[in-house]
């Protein structure tokens, strides 16, 4: 029980989601284009989205993803378990270990391929960059 909630407090938490998150909205009103996703969807269903989904997906998710992201750091509580025992501070370093070994992969992974290839951001195929599954 001790490992399992030190990986589900550190690992598992929202904290860890709103960081990917925030790499996510960001590659997809960025990097991707929000111009290109609304053109997407217009040949899908044959009328333009609204304005509103433009700036949620430029703006709006990003933001608020950040914010709840920050947040969620400042509002940090120490793990215990049953609301007395105080994990040591080596747990905690396992903890934190455990958080960003399953969160750094996407943003390295992305500054990774955008190091080794060629020509600018916008010369490169922005779904490489986005979603490096699909460059196998």
């Amino acid at each position: 029980m001790y490992v399992f909630q030190l990986f589900d407090y550190y690992a598992c938490n929202g904290t860890c989601i709103l960081f990917l998150c925030v790499f996510e909205t960001i590659a997809l009103g960025w990097i991707f284009g929000a111009e290109k996703m609304i053109g997407i969807i217009k040949d899908m269903t044959g009328s333009t989205p609204n304005l509103y989904f433009k700036i949620c997906w430029l703006f709006l998710t990003p933001g608020v993803s950040l914010v709840s992201f920050i947040c969620s750091l400042v509002e940090y509580q120490p793990l215990t378990f049953n609301r007395w025992y105080v994990y040591p501070p080596w747990a905690y370093t396992v903890g934190w270990v455990l958080a960003f070994s399953s969160t750094v992969l996407v943003p390295g992974w992305a500054l990774f391929k955008m190091t080794t290839q060629s020509g600018t951001l916008k010369q490169m195929h922005p779904m490489v960059v986005a979603v490096p599954l699909l460059n196998v």
